[in-house]
């Protein structure tokens, strides 16, 4: 049996390829995928060759939606991580990108929910996580840097706790979508508002700083606006080795933060279910699985008119 399957042949070329669907092992689950959700960041860093855990070629992504085919929970809507690799592909973490795929572990889509509404479902997972362990509540104040995927669904969450969340964004489309679904206020980040507003809402500084940016370069502004004990959360992944003026964040007493992974998918899902958050509203772009290398072309760029792209199989 043959599929396809989006494969990064090398660094910045991805293609949609015909692999053979390896034979289904006892226990693992046939799945035929609906659609997948696009983890932008990770992705991306993967694609430019600068995640250090990837071997070429690779199949990417961990947020596949689907039926069962075959094996246990047949008929069933179910999310996964991975599928397993066609034979002679170096094994990894990621492999969701297929139109077919053997799964070994999966969890049941809540009744009413459709593909597209859960097809981020791991990135919920990661805001999530991130958040856990926050001591951030109701009336307290969240700056939220970068608005991508990961920083619009965290300041989702930030809002379900009952904090006031201020965004910011390069990216007219994401400000825009996020004023809309995700923040209470919201700017481009050389917006002098931006400043004005924290210094009358917040004179001595913010409860958190969230940075979902990926830059290192921004440690002073998170430690310079954060209050006294204040969090510094650091949900994006820095590839750059990352250097932070001990001194002003030790004077402040900072809280500083590096979560990992994601909460358990059963739990992002009841959040999506009970729409906690929000993640299908921040879908602009529907596409097939045969425009991957112009899409993954466009995310390398930084394109701003991106923000949660999913991979449509049907």
């Amino acid at each position: 049996m043959n599929g396809k399957a989006i494969v990064f042949v090398e660094p910045n070329r991805a293609e949609l390829r015909t692999v053979a669907v390896p034979e289904r092992w006892d226990g693992e689950m046939l799945v035929r995928t609906e659609c997948t959700g696009v983890s932008q960041g990770t992705e991306t860093w993967a694609f430019t060759g600068r995640r250090p855990e990837t071997e070429w070629p690779t199949i990417p992504g961990y947020q596949g939606v689907g039926v069962v085919e075959d094996g246990p929970l047949a008929g069933k809507r179910v999310v996964f991580h991975k599928g397993r690799y066609p034979a002679g592909m170096p094994e990894s973490w990621m492999g969701a990108h297929q139109e077919w795929a053997l799964v070994e572990h999966a969890t049941v889509v809540p009744d009413g929910l459709d593909p597209l509404e859960v097809a981020h479902f791991a990135v919920v997972g990661v805001a999530l996580r991130g958040l856990k362990r926050s001591a951030i509540g109701p009336g307290d104040t969240a700056v939220v840097l970068g608005l991508g995927l990961v920083g619009q669904l965290c300041a989702q969450v930030l809002r379900s706790r009952g904090v006031h969340v201020v965004g910011t964004d390069y990216s007219e489309l994401r400000r825009r979508i996020a004023g809309e679904h995700s923040v209470d206020a919201v700017f481009a980040p050389d917006d002098e508002q931006f400043r004005e507003t924290l210094a009358c809402r917040v004179p001595d500084g913010v409860d958190m700083v969230l940075d979902t940016t990926g830059r290192v370069d921004l440690s002073p502004l998170w430690i310079e606006l954060i209050r006294a004990e204040g969090e510094i959360v650091l949900q994006g992944w820095y590839p750059d080795p990352l250097v932070i003026d001990f001194h002003e964040a030790h004077h402040k007493l900072a809280n500083i933060r590096m979560p990992c992974s994601w909460e358990p998918d059963d739990v992002s899902l009841q959040w999506i279910a009970s729409s906690k958050v929000d993640s299908r509203s921040l879908i602009t772009d529907r596409v097939a699985p045969a425009s991957c290398g112009e899409m993954y072309t466009r995310m390398a760029s930084g394109d701003p008119n991106l923000l949660g792209v999913v991979f449509d199989w049907r």
